[in-house]
């Protein structure tokens, strides 16, 4: 068994202890935190770094460590003082001919003293039989401490692209995207709605991953639309047009099961802060009259006291089944989980 530590959004640590066993059924946890996930897997590694629940994935290389507060330079030479603790498996490398080393500390990168670096890229040179290469490495050793005090050294295996700096404006990281998908219990009957389309990347990661019976994609943008149809696959059964989210005439009642979106947070709109309740209240009215009796909708949410009053409003109509507060690009934010309730 290989032993793994991978990241994910805050938050969300409910949804990865499901979802983790279920993605690799032999998979042991040994520690689950606040955005991080230790565990054990003999699968190959491109099955594990496949999985679409991480921002990034590490082996880990030596014993996770306790240390003080500000402990990391702590962590560095201990791994120089116990170099039989070193676990660097060659299948993971056997490709490679350069790396470097890189340290964070509570999720921040930091730099490494020269004289410390020095010596550190000496040490892993030898082991690893790479030359170092401080831009663009073939692997990455990682140095990390956490503010609960653990200390983790790993070797990066995932390359995710799909950075802040490469992704639409406004558009969520896949890992995020996926997570939300997967809190509507996706089904190969669904009819999946997204009336908040925006860049597409909830709507792409349903018809990408799961299974589907029709995906709708829908944002008021035009322009928005244009780019989105580009993105979305080429499939009848996968459809996108532009229109209001609050009046989506072209669509009947009843004729969706599952509803997936991110809606404007309000910060960043030209609305009072009184008058974007009202907004969600429209919103949710609409999508109340589309789902399906027992039809699931999942949203994300930044302005989560105005859309809680605007929910409350749905009573006896959308029935809240749960809450996971997260952070979103170091933003506080929610996803909310209702069902619609059946007309009495």
């Amino acid at each position: 068994m290989t032993t793994y530590f991978s990241t994910f959004t805050s938050g969300l640590q409910e949804i990865i202890a499901q979802a983790l066993p279920q993605a690799l059924p032999e998979a042991r946890i040994q520690q689950l935190l606040d955005g991080l996930v230790i565990y054990e897997s003999n699968r190959p590694l491109q099955q594990v770094t496949s999985l679409r629940l991480f921002n990034n994935t590490f082996i880990a290389l030596y014993p996770v460590q306790q240390l003080p507060p500000g402990g990391l330079h702590q962590l560095l030479q201990r791994v120089m003082q116990k170099p039989n603790d070193l676990r660097i498996p060659g299948w993971a490398i056997k490709k490679a001919r350069s790396f470097r080393l890189m340290a964070s500390r509570e999720n921040q990168t930091i730099s490494i003293k020269r004289e410390l670096l020095e010596r550190l890229e000496s040490f892993f040179s030898h082991r690893l039989r790479l030359r170092v290469s401080r831009s663009k490495a073939d692997v990455e050793v990682w140095f990390i401490e956490r503010s609960e005090g653990l200390g983790l050294v790993g070797l990066r295996v995932t390359r995710n692209p799909a950075m802040e700096k490469n992704l639409h404006k406004g558009e969520l990281r896949p890992e995020l995207a996926h997570c939300l998908c997967l809190l509507s219990e996706p089904q190969g009957s669904d009819v999946f709605l997204d009336p908040f389309a925006g860049s597409g990347a909830i709507p792409l990661e349903r018809a990408s991953h799961f299974p589907y019976r029709r995906i709708i994609a829908v944002d008021q943008e035009e322009n928005a639309v244009t780019g989105l149809s580009r993105r979305l696959p080429r499939d009848e059964r996968v459809q996108s047009f532009a229109a209001d989210a609050r009046r989506l005439t072209s669509l009947v009642d009843g004729s969706i099961n599952k509803i997936v979106t991110d809606p404007p947070w309000g910060f960043y709109e030209e609305r009072r802060a009184e008058t974007i309740t009202d907004f969600y209240g429209e919103m949710l009215a609409e999508f109340a009259r589309l789902l399906k009796d027992d039809g699931l909708l999942v949203v994300l949410m930044g302005q989560k006291e105005r859309f809680e009053e605007a929910l409350a409003g749905c009573t006896g109509r959308l029935a809240l089944l749960g809450k996971w507060d997260i952070l979103v690009s170091g933003k506080k934010a929610a996803i909310y989980k209702a069902r619609k309730l059946p007309a009495s």
